[in-house]
């Protein structure tokens, strides 16, 4: 073995690795002619060598290469120079690779780490955060009923009703059927010094506004009832009345959608006194308004069902007898007989069909009877259904309905 020449595998060869020069050691052109006969040479030139001449151009000591399994050793060969610059490149793009996989999985949320752990600022801004919604939430909670508790406590006991206080009661409702609402106003503001636990005292000053076209007056009157829970039903249909007022006057400027709050308020009033006529009686009329005939006809009988006094009762059954004739084309309307009908709702439903059809005459000897058997009030507030209201300018017509 010491008869071997080294030196042709201690001359370097020139090799390209990577698009840069690297030297590698090369083996002699005779060593595979007689392998038998340098076999135990090959063993020794496959140990790395510590010893290497100066002529060497080797930057390090190779390293032996992994092995694939520990049951098969790999031969190493004549050492290497390894470009760090590129060993550099590769290491980077492999941490970059185990970041972004790594990344990929995590929840991004703000003021955490990497590692999913809570820092100390996520912990502040998340208690300041609750502490906020809760003071808020108990803030508008309280709020809402720090009102009325207020005029719960403060509300002072209901008087009786002495034959004084009875008197002035007779004489607001008195002014307020003949729509005088400035006096029935001065008796009331009266009446709630003397007797401030009255009950009906903010409606019917509600009322009274209403009718002097008082319409911020009429607003606070029937809000502050709501808040007493005196008369529900009744302030519920007076701030509804108030918008209808509102809509009326071409002024003012709305806001939303006043029709739907108009019915809802009037919902309300259902809600809270389910055996009030009047609530279905006025949605009927804002249906009729809007052409919606099948439900406001449905209206009028739950109205119907629920009144007691006989003056109601007909103004009702005559208001769903227009609608359903309204309901009906020209040529399906009942024949008109030759003489006068018998009874008011005969009567009245006479006249409207000879109204639509142009014969005035019939028209006229109906209404004729029908305003000697019904009271003046009652027979206006029955010719102010919507279904007259195409022949109120109507000259032939005038004497019914002018307003007395």
């Amino acid at each position: 073995m010491d008869n071997h020449d080294l030196t042709p595998y201690l001359k370097p060869q020139k090799r390209f690795l990577g698009g840069k020069r690297s030297t590698r050691a090369a083996k002699p052109s005779n060593q595979v002619e007689d392998e038998e006969e340098h076999s135990s040479f090959d063993q020794e030139s496959q140990e790395p060598e510590s010893d290497v001449s100066p002529q060497s151009k080797v930057s390090r000591t190779p390293s032996v290469p992994k092995k694939f399994f520990a049951s098969s050793p790999v031969e190493t060969g004549g050492p290497i120079e390894v470009n760090s610059a590129l060993e550099r490149t590769m290491q980077n793009r492999e941490n970059t690779e185990r970041k972004k996989s790594r990344k990929a999985f995590l929840i991004k949320i703000p003021f955490l780490d990497l590692n999913r752990k809570v820092s100390v600022r996520f912990v502040l801004a998340s208690a300041l955060a609750a502490a906020l919604t809760s003071g808020l939430v108990f803030f508008m909670l309280g709020a809402k009923s720090a009102r009325p508790q207020e005029v719960v406590q403060t509300l002072p006991e209901k008087p009786e009703i002495t034959p004084e206080i009875q008197q002035a009661l007779d004489e607001i409702l008195t002014d307020l059927r003949n729509r005088r609402g400035s006096l029935a106003l001065e008796k009331l503001q009266k009446l709630q010094s003397s007797a401030p636990g009255l009950p009906s005292l903010f409606v019917l000053s509600a009322n009274a506004a209403l009718l002097e076209n008082d319409l911020e007056k009429a607003a606070s009157e029937s809000q502050e009832g709501l808040l007493r829970k005196e008369f529900e039903s009744d302030a519920y249909m007076l701030q509804a009345l108030v918008m209808i007022s509102q809509l009326r006057d071409k002024t003012y400027k709305t806001m939303g959608n006043p029709k739907a709050r108009i019915e809802s308020l009037l919902r309300q009033a259902m809600a809270v006194d389910p055996l009030n006529p009047d609530p279905y009686t006025m949605l009927a009329a804002i249906k009729r308004a809007a052409r919606e005939s099948r439900e406001a006809l449905a209206l009028l009988h739950s109205s119907r069902l629920r009144q007691t006094v006989a003056s109601d009762t007909i103004v009702t059954d005559i208001a769903i007898r227009l609608v359903e004739l309204e309901m009906l084309l020209d040529s399906d309307l009942p024949a008109l007989s030759e003489k006068p009908e018998d009874g008011v709702l005969q009567q009245i439903s006479a006249a409207y069909i000879a109204m639509r059809l142009g014969n005035s005459e019939a028209a006229i000897a109906n209404l004729t009877l029908a305003r000697k058997t019904l009271p003046a009030e009652i027979f206006i507030q029955i010719l102010s259904d919507p279904a007259f209201q195409p022949y109120f300018k109507n000259s032939a017509f005038a004497d019914f309905f002018k307003k007395k």
